[in-house]
């Protein structure tokens, strides 16, 4: 048997001033094992060890967060992929041999690498038999070029306009697979890259599945009331969090026959944790009306051992359920601390994170009680990715919701909602960064929310009746930019499916603070799109307070198969405007009188 293995350190933010959980030197680090069987019988293996302890006695916290091999047994002439999520005190032990007992007898052993790849499988997808890949240089010294792809350990053929890349460059490779993948299994990817006389591996998964951008909430109550689910539906709402249960209902009935195909809507469905629905999974194995089935929202804030399992590994275990009926629909896991990113992050398909910014509960240290920076939107953001790289990955957007933390501050009223500037900016990072789905967090319920606030503690009782309806303003206003950015993002949905993150590519010439405009690329294969982006703001409990930006110059590094012939600058009140610009020598030289939105996104159009 032949054993390769790619590791990839958890990562984190030192900017993330996190109240709870590991410090950064503690993180620990995910091997990617992928196990070759040359046979033409199947490899059945017996029992995995690691430094002569079986990986079962690791887990619950002993040194692994979790394991999983698939398939199993290993295919004959074919390859399965060993994940071993480690903790610090396990890298420690280093060097770590991983040895695979075989069922007939034969074991096979190798040293696990602790150094990382320079290369990156950053996204990856497929449709049909045609295969994505998109893969980046992290090395900040040397090119590498790309040598060979395999998919579940069969080399394929591919296709690329960039063999070469220089640091921070990105490109995409084409390949038809040699068979039609199973809906519901998970393929193992591993690229090699040379440079000089230096070779590489990198490695990772995809998983078919069929790509929907939602633009969400977390609304259950609107499975019953079809006519207001259709109001959220005109406003841009397309994805709601369903409650599963085993018995079968007049309402899972009237949701996936009734509702879905009348509206367009699709269910994002939390079966049950931490023993889920069973029965409604095997009815639902490949319901095209569910986006996804949610393993938990934000595991990561549980005690380590409750439910008497170390939560990473009961995670995993409640994945393996799905994966044990070969579910069709993608699982997806909602994290919300970074320094625990890497322990969940490659456990589900579509990983997805919250941590809103203003006027909320927030896992980080802040500058006040009731505000934090706007700008660790984009930190937490390509924290996850880091983690979960090349799976697709969503976000839960900070939208209208009855939040308390600024409500009433220094004996004045604030807001229970973020203004819409600051709900627009955080979004913005958050897809600069290569979201791939927005889920908001809420929206409005006008009676809901001024009974809410009629009754709360936060409030002092005189003129209440007078705050609460400056309260409900507000809410209206953020439920009127939720609509007002679902309908931006509807057409744009299927480039930005297309599109992948290029970091370090734009460098700002000019303009009021360049210091505090942020400027994120996605490249794709005849577009770029350029999401700016105001941080020159101050901290205020009634709304930040923003100084628009002015003068603004920007050079943009383009990939060398991009050319692009027009630009566009959109907004999401303003529209479209047509965009000047200049190309030279494989950049764009792009000039912008001001961003009064305080966002904009440059399309540039091959």
């Amino acid at each position: 048997m032949k054993i390769e293995a790619y590791y990839r350190p958890h990562r984190s933010s030192a900017r993330i001033a996190e109240i709870e959980g590991p410090p950064l030197r503690e993180l620990g680090g995910t091997f990617w094992v992928f196990l070759h069987n040359p046979n033409r019988t199947p490899f059945v293996v017996s029992a995995i060890r690691l430094n002569g302890t079986p990986v079962e006695a690791l887990t619950n916290g002993r040194g692994l967060n979790w394991f999983r091999l698939t398939p199993e047994p290993i295919p004959p002439r074919g390859v399965s992929l060993l994940i071993l999520n480690a903790q610090r005190a396990l890298l420690r032990q280093a060097p770590l041999t991983l040895e695979i007992f075989q069922r007939e007898g034969a074991i096979h052993k190798a040293i696990l690498p602790t150094d990382t790849s320079p290369l990156t499988l950053s996204y990856a997808c497929t449709e049909g038999r045609t295969l994505t890949v998109w893969v980046r240089n992290d090395d900040p010294q040397r090119d590498w070029q790309i040598e060979r792809l395999c998919v579940a350990g069969r080399e394929v053929r591919f296709t690329t306009p960039q063999r070469t890349l220089a640091p921070s460059e990105l490109t995409f490779l084409k390949a038809r697979l040699p068979f039609q993948p199973e809906p519901h299994a998970t393929l193992p990817l591993q690229l090699y890259g040379r440079s000089g006389e230096a070779t590489t591996l990198t490695g990772g998964v995809v998983r078919p599945m069929n790509r929907h951008f939602p633009t969400g909430t977390w609304m259950t109550e609107l499975w019953d009331a079809p006519d207001r689910m259709r109001e959220w539906r005109e406003r841009g709402f397309d994805t709601f969090v369903y409650s599963a249960e085993n018995a079968l209902t007049e309402r899972e009935q009237q949701a996936f026959t009734e509702t879905c195909p009348r509206l367009g809507v699709k269910a994002l469905v939390f079966a049950g944790y931490p023993r889920p629905a069973t029965a409604f999974i095997e009815r639902h194995k490949a319901n095209s009306h569910i986006a996804a089935y949610m393993i938990k929202d934000e595991p990561d804030w549980d005690d380590p051992n409750k439910h008497g399992m170390h939560i990473p590994t009961l995670c995993e275990r409640i994945a393996q359920v799905f994966r044990d009926r070969e579910v069709q629909v993608p699982l997806y896991l909602n994290l919300a601390r970074s320094r625990r990113f890497g322990e969940f992050a490659t456990i589900p398909d579509i990983a997805c994170y919250d941590a809103y910014r203003v006027g909320a509960p927030m896992p980080d240290l802040s500058p006040d009680p009731w505000g934090n920076l706007l700008e660790l939107a984009a930190t937490y953001t390509e924290d996850l990715r880091a983690n979960c790289e090349p799976l697709p990955f969503w976000v839960w957007a900070q939208g209208a919701h009855t939040w308390d933390e600024r409500v009433w501050v220094n004996n004045q009223l604030g807001r229970a909602c973020p203004t819409p500037e600051e709900i627009r900016v955080q979004l913005w990072l958050q897809l600069s960064r290569g979201a791939k789905g927005v889920l908001w967090f809420i929206g409005f319920d006008e009676a809901r929310f001024r009974d809410y606030y009629m009754r709360s503690d936060a409030l002092p009782q005189e003129n209440r009746a007078q705050l609460v309806e400056t309260l409900v303003q507000h809410g209206r206003e953020a439920f009127e930019e939720q609509t007002r950015l679902n309908r931006f993002l509807e057409p744009l949905k299927p480039t930005i499916l297309q599109t992948e993150w290029r970091p370090n590519a734009v460098r700002i010439l000019r303009a009021t603070r360049p210091e505090r405009l942020d400027a994120s690329l996605l490249i794709g294969e005849r577009v770029a799109l350029l999401w700016l982006t105001n941080l020159d703001y101050t901290r205020h409990p009634q709304g930040y307070r923003f100084a628009t930006q002015r003068g603004i110059e920007l050079e943009v590094s383009l990939p060398r198969w991009l050319k692009p012939k027009a630009a566009k600058l959109l907004a999401p009140q303003a529209g479209e405007t047509p965009l000047k610009f200049a190309l030279t020598g494989g950049k764009a030289i792009l000039q912008i009188e001001s961003l009064p939105e305080q966002v904009g996104l440059v399309w540039l159009q091959a």
